[in-house]
């Protein structure tokens, strides 16, 4: 691989990077206003989407003229195909964050349910442990931390679970709770969905050093290793 190619690649590595960095706080933010039900900044995160959004842009862009233009070899296509395919699910994660914000304005004149929360506290802070040693993963071309990263997953889908079933079973006990309790729901949902994209990344990331395509997500194909 030339030298030009070499730093090309580096380039959309690093703005892969910065977009990660960009949708953690995003995710880290968005969880936040909910939690501490501040509508402003709930709009902070909801005027930052179009960043994410350009973010993604410009990195399709640079990544399809390192494809056309550079001619690389097998490997680094590989690399620059798994870095085009990552930003997809890292700009989902982004819209994710959205989405959360989005409940936030929505739960403004509705009951709170403290035990719920703090499972979204949970939630939040495993997936963005993950997110940012997938980022990680990435920069290092770590197919081994990919696969340790994509294992985690499943304390994302046992938390998530558990946080569904406590706002089911909450609305069965105090009817004043149906108000908010698809709200909560939404929100969780949207945070194992984060999981399952950062899981992806990583399988982009196994891709990229072996040329394997690979399924790391065991809690998907076996239900009840969620529920251990």
């Amino acid at each position: 691989m030339g030298d030009q190619n070499l730093a090309e690649i580096l380039k959309v590595k690093k703005q892969f990077v910065a977009m990660g960095t960009l949708v953690s706080s995003q995710i880290h933010q968005a969880t936040k206003s909910f939690l501490e039900h501040d509508t402003i900044l709930a709009k902070q995160v909801i005027s930052k989407d179009q960043q994410v959004n350009q973010t993604e842009v410009e990195l399709e862009k640079n990544v399809f003229d390192v494809l056309i233009r550079k001619n690389p070899m097998a490997s680094d296509f590989r690399e620059t195909m798994s870095i085009l395919k990552a930003s997809s699910d890292m700009e989902r994660i982004g819209d994710a964050a959205i989405r959360i914000a989005r409940q936030t304005l929505r739960m403004s004149d509705k009951p709170t349910f403290t035990a719920a929360e703090k499972l979204i506290q949970q939630l939040t802070y495993q997936v963005r442990q993950m997110l940012d040693k997938v980022d990680e993963a990435f920069v290092n071309d770590d197919s081994d931390a990919a696969y340790a990263v994509a294992s985690e997953d499943i304390k994302v889908d046992r938390l998530y679970l558990q946080l569904r079933q406590l706002v089911l079973s909450q609305q069965v006990k105090d009817k004043q709770q149906l108000k908010a309790s698809d709200v909560y729901l939404i929100i969780s949902r949207q945070l194992e969905r984060v999981g399952d994209h950062i899981v992806n990344i990583a399988e982009w990331i196994v891709y990229a050093q072996t040329g394997k395509i690979v399924e790391l997500n065991p809690g998907k194909t076996d239900p009840e290793l969620i529920k251990k």
